[in-house]
């Protein structure tokens, strides 16, 4: 798997671009440049992910769809506060961003009967038109457009190239993670009774807009005690780790967390 991800920043909640740091990561073995679903957006200020996807000649000149299964793809305000704009925007190649509302893009048929991109439904099926396909690999680029004080990102559950609605995507074409493969980020002793310390006491921010602002609560009083909803829901490590610094702790000390869950001290679920 690779792919890259790009960092654009916060500082005192306000979104700026000050800074541009690409990450490219590669799978251990043989490259696999598949689109490994589902893709995390995942960050609080401003963020790009970007994967490769390879088309054949034939469904590249047929495609003038492009079809996204999105897990929490808008603000949870965005029908009361449309100024605030969108919260996910997706590019193909070198086009322009399509910023995903439901003016610029088209909801499901379930989801348009609740309200569409911002209703009801917390995972929605997208449509945007998409000519920009060409034969070999086209990067598709996802941008989460910083947080709203509740949500740190959203999820690429799936993917399809379509024409006049029918899926045209070459079998194959993506591949899926597989969380039963998932191993503790940095499996040590200490990271996990650090883990297991901040899990149960780390005093946490409210949100990145709320700095010094915490909550009466801990993680764990939040969450299943034992952390078992972690592991019902597959939560990532990345997520964990996300999620952690939108409350104000450190990357170390969110894969911490992430390492004490996945030695078992948190969970204990078959």
């Amino acid at each position: 798997m690779r792919f890259a991800k790009t960092h654009l920043g916060t500082a005192s909640g306000c979104l700026f671009a000050a800074s541009l740091a690409v990450v490219v990561f590669t799978a251990a073995g043989p490259p696999d440049m598949r689109p490994v679903l589902p893709i995390e957006v995942l960050d609080n200020g401003v963020t790009e992910v970007s994967v490769a996807l390879d088309l054949d000649a034939a469904t590249a000149s047929a495609a003038d769809q492009l079809y996204l299964l999105i897990h929490r793809p808008a603000y949870y305000d965005a029908a009361v506060n449309p100024a605030r704009g969108a919260k996910a925007s997706v590019r193909v190649n070198a086009g322009s961003w399509v910023d995903l509302t439901d003016s610029t893009a088209t909801a499901d048929a379930a989801a348009a009967q609740f309200g569409g991109i911002d209703g009801s439904f917390h995972t929605v099926g997208i449509t945007i038109a998409a000519t920009q396909f060409t034969a070999g690999s086209n990067t598709l680029s996802f941008r989460f457009n910083g947080t709203d004080g509740f949500t740190n990102g959203f999820r690429v559950v799936d993917i399809e190239v379509r024409d006049n609605g029918s899926d045209i995507t070459p079998a194959g074409a993506l591949a899926y993670d597989d969380p039963a493969t998932w191993t503790r980020p940095s499996p040590s002793d200490p990271s996990v009774a650090r883990g297991k310390a901040l899990w149960e006491e780390a005093r946490l921010y409210i949100s990145p807009l709320q700095p010094g602002d915490f909550l009466r609560s801990t993680c764990a009083s939040c969450h299943a005690a034992d952390g078992r909803d972690l592991q019902y829901f597959n939560y990532s490590d990345e997520a964990i780790v996300a999620r952690s610094a939108f409350h104000g702790l450190s990357a170390s000390e969110g894969r911490d967390i992430a390492d004490a869950h996945r030695a078992g001290e948190l969970a204990d679920v078959d």
